[in-house]
């Protein structure tokens, strides 16, 4: 039997982006409960658009319903008996009702921790939340763990099949809509800079290695968000989209997969003096342009958090050139109008909510929300996946650390809100209590405890849970 699997990709009201997989010729019927209106049929995968990959089609299917539940199932005998794919579709716009979002990102494959992904999806359907869409922040996979000597595309092949088990993170990704980017370990630890004890990070087939993981990435991962309401880099493969969802414009940036090498010998000889980047002048542009539209409220993910100091085995954005310019781009937007970016990230190993406010102009804040990790990493040996995985991460921050913060918002009140160090993800809701303003609930929800976390900030007797109203 072929055991064909889908993976929901981008939602919007009306429409979302299934991926199937491995689909080996022939038609094979999906079906969607309730039924779209005006459709008899099942969708047919044979029908469908290509990905790169001769196993794997991608479905766009439209005609749904705003804010409607669906089951979505490949039919014996096309795949095995499992529970149905769960979808629900955001509404129109915020009148019509609240937007839910949850977020994800740092999923380490440990003997320990690796039931995780399940434990996130108990706790939502146990609760009978179905999350109008997921947004994965990075590190889905660690693909330099443990240390192999397997030909690299069977490396990525097969972190990537482990990641989608059903008792892994698949479990996951089938209960509500899903959109992804990138961080450093979908390539290795620090991509693109070389790692003393991973040799394909920096002997001759590091750039090769780089390819394939892109390649990789895309295919599984990224090709998912471009539903036919979010638009940007899928020509190029990458993940980069800006699009709206219940009214609420977003943008899905990728700052690893165009990041440059700092490494001298890597570096061009013909151009020894080029500024490191961390993106394409197309994704950058882009980028510009869509904080310049923003009305209201804007939601940006990023793959690292933009308040984030550089280690000596690491890079974060405030190394690359982009960072100052996308810093400018939003104070400028915050001085001259009344808006909120709320920037959804993770890849530090524990979880937090920060908030700069405008004295002048209070409806306009940058709000910071990190979830981080699925699943915590190894602490005593980054090659091993064994029980015992080591400490929680410092929670300590002070925005006296960050100069981008003293550059260009030195005089915005600043909110240390809540954070934890516990197994977590994240959960935003976005409701109108009046026409022309949000409230904005954040939570931080604890895998080991599977309630709300803890704050590590102030009381612990305190959950990690905020609303803000903008």
């Amino acid at each position: 039997m072929n055991d064909v699997r889908c993976v929901p990709g981008a939602i919007h009201s009306t429409g979302l982006r299934l991926q199937a997989s491995p689909w080996v010729g022939g038609d094979c019927p999906i079906q969607i409960v309730p039924r779209i209106p005006g459709r008899i049929n099942d969708l047919v995968i044979d029908q469908s658009g290509k990905t790169g990959d001769p196993l794997t089609r991608i479905i766009d299917v439209n005609g749904l319903v705003p804010d409607c539940v669906y089951d979505i199932t490949i039919p014996s005998p096309f795949a095995s008996e499992s529970p149905p794919i769960v979808v629900r579709t955001p509404p129109a716009d915020l009148s019509q009702g609240e937007l839910d979002l949850c977020l994800f990102s740092c999923y380490f494959p440990s003997e320990e921790y690796y039931a995780n992904a399940r434990r996130a999806r108990d706790i939502l359907r146990n609760r009978q939340i179905v999350p109008h869409m997921k947004v994965f922040a990075g590190d889905q996979i660690y693909a330099d763990v443990p240390w192999s000597t397997e030909n690299v595309a069977n490396i990525y092949w097969r972190r990537y099949r482990e990641m989608s088990q059903k008792d892994r993170l698949g479990s996951l990704l089938n209960y509500g809509a899903n959109i992804f980017t990138c961080d450093d370990h979908e390539f290795w630890n620090g991509f693109p800079e070389s790692m003393f004890w991973l040799s394909r990070s920096f002997d001759n087939s590091w750039q090769s290695t780089g390819a394939e993981a892109e390649t990789q990435f895309f295919r599984r991962q990224g090709i998912l968000n471009f539903s036919s309401a979010f638009s940007g880099g899928e020509s190029d493969h990458r993940c980069w989209c800006a699009g709206q969802i219940s009214g609420i414009d977003m943008f899905v940036a990728d700052t690893r997969t165009d990041r440059s090498s700092r490494d001298n010998i890597r570096r061009s000889s013909s151009n020894p003096n080029t500024a490191a980047s961390t993106m394409s002048p197309r994704q950058l542009n882009a980028l510009l342009a869509w904080i310049d539209s923003v009305r209201g409220c804007g939601i940006l993910v990023l793959g690292q958090p933009l308040w984030l100091q550089t280690e000596r085995l690491d890079n974060v954005l405030a190394d690359y050139f982009e960072y100052d310019v996308l810093l400018e781009r939003l104070a400028r937007k915050m001085e001259a109008e009344d808006v909120t970016f709320v920037v959804l990230t993770g890849d530090i190993h524990w979880g937090r909510l920060t908030s700069l406010t405008n004295p002048l102009r209070p409806s306009s804040q940058l709000i910071e929300f990190v979830s981080s990790p699925i699943a915590r990493v190894a602490k005593k040996n980054i090659l091993s996946r064994r029980l015992g995985v080591g400490e929680r991460s410092s929670v300590k921050f002070s925005f006296s650390d960050y100069p981008g913060i003293k550059k260009f918002f030195h005089n915005y009140q600043k909110k240390l809100l809540f954070a934890t160090s516990e197994n977590n993800f994240g959960r935003l809701l976005l409701s109108p209590p009046l026409p022309g303003t949000v409230r904005a609930t954040f939570e931080l929800w604890s895998l080991d405890t599977q309630q709300l976390a803890l704050d590590s900030w102030h009381s612990r007797s305190e959950p990690c849970s905020r609303t803000i109203s903008f």
